[in-house]
């Protein structure tokens, strides 16, 4: 589903696109467990706070 996402004109238009800050996350996003949780997290911190 996500790859039909991306070949939709609107895509390429969203400045997120343009900029090469798009990042696809895995399955954890939809479970439910305190390990898919805690998987959620690290992708935040990975992809949201600049690290040094």
């Amino acid at each position: 589903m996500v790859e039909q996402l991306m070949t939709q004109p609107l895509w390429r238009k969203l400045k997120v696109v343009q900029q090469g800050k798009v990042h696809v996350m895995g399955e954890c996003w939809l479970a439910g467990s305190y390990i898919s949780a805690n998987r959620v997290l690290n992708n935040l911190f990975k992809y949201l706070l600049k690290q040094n």
